[in-house]
């Protein structure tokens, strides 16, 4: 075991251990936390076993922040999270390959909305004959929604090396408009993305399933 990841366990152990006795004596912590750019940049997202801290940009895991059942309530999980963020933060560098339901940027737990940022559209399996037809669905989706795919991101993720059979391929696909990021009031880049996973069957047929990220 590498010394980040002893330390990260031992921190996150001993976090786990204070946060429920504070629970078991009805007293929440507060955390008073400076807006930076890693808040909107981290998501936190439920797998079938555990929660995690995934960074959007990159699609990779910077903390594991304990197993399903570990946290009684959403709070106990944002206080967690946050203080794994200010105490020990440092990227693992794990990519994380989706199964997850989001359940907010780390930002939201400062607002009290960790559901916030979850998907509002259940996925859309679709089934196309080639790779192109697939693409050019995920393209159609873009627009009906009013946005263009980036297709740099396209090529760097689809484009190369097709997909053998049998095998799935995903990635978070962002958005631009007028071939531009889109961005906030105060120039920062949005949380713009169409969840993308691609499946081909042992028939070589492609099944699509996709779904805009916030």
């Amino acid at each position: 075991m590498r010394k980040i990841d002893k330390k990260l366990n031992l921190n996150k152990a001993n976090l786990l251990t204070e946060q429920r006795y504070l629970e078991s004596k009805g007293i929440s912590e507060d955390f008073e936390i400076k807006d930076s750019p890693e808040l909107n940049d981290l998501i936190i997202v439920r797998t079938p076993t555990e929660f995690i801290l995934v960074n959007k940009n990159d699609n990779t895991i910077e903390a594991e922040l304990g197993p399903i059942g570990s946290y009684s309530s959403k709070e106990a999980l944002c206080n967690s999270a946050l203080r794994i963020h200010m105490d020990i933060f440092e990227g693992r560098g794990n990519v994380y390959h989706g199964g997850g339901d989001i359940l907010g940027p780390l930002s939201a737990c400062k607002k009290g909305g960790l559901e916030e940022n979850k998907p509002t559209s259940k996925p859309q399996d679709t089934y196309f004959e080639t790779l192109s037809q697939t693409l050019d669905a995920v393209r159609a989706k873009a627009k009906e929604l009013g946005y263009e795919l980036d297709e740099e991101d396209v090529w760097t993720q689809f484009g190369t090396g097709g997909i053998s059979y049998e095998e799935t391929k995903q990635a978070n696909i962002r958005l631009l408009k007028n071939g531009e990021p889109i961005l906030d009031k105060r120039g920062k880049e949005l949380n713009r993305f169409i969840r993308v996973a691609i499946y081909r069957m042992g028939s070589g047929t492609y099944e699509l399933t996709m779904y805009k990220t916030w």
